[in-house]
């Protein structure tokens, strides 16, 4: 297991909860009268985040080569539940604001500043 990607997964999953967390009583639901399923996706946020800041830094140029060629071959421990690439296009869309804020914020932080937070792993809590 790669350690980077550890440190990504934990700021990641971190930034989530607390996005999550401060999102819910700002978001509208919709109300079409039909019943929705609840049910969890086998990639969280925190993984699809992870593994598109991994395609930046990896300075990939497509995301499907990096997708199918790296993330499923080579991170298959890290990332065991993959889903195809279709299916990872469209979980991909619902993380697209906290993912946007995320870097957002990632980008103001100096880098020493980002490796004391992740080694506490509690870095987006300052700032939601």
């Amino acid at each position: 297991m790669d350690a980077n990607i550890v440190e990504i997964y934990c700021l990641a999953d971190e930034f989530s909860l607390n996005f999550d967390a401060a999102m819910q009583g700002h978001v509208l639901q919709k109300d079409s009268g039909k019943r929705s399923r609840n049910r969890k996706f086998i990639l969280s946020d925190s993984e699809i985040i992870t593994i598109l800041i991994l395609f930046h830094l990896k300075q990939f140029r497509n995301l499907k080569a990096f997708y199918t060629g790296y993330i499923q071959v080579h991170c298959r421990n890290d990332f065991p539940h993959t889903v195809s690439y279709s299916r990872f296009v469209e979980l991909q869309q619902k993380t697209v604001v906290s993912f946007t804020i995320n870097c957002s914020v990632n980008s103001l932080l100096t880098e020493d500043t980002f490796h004391k937070a992740s080694s506490r792993c509690s870095l987006w809590t300052e700032y939601i």
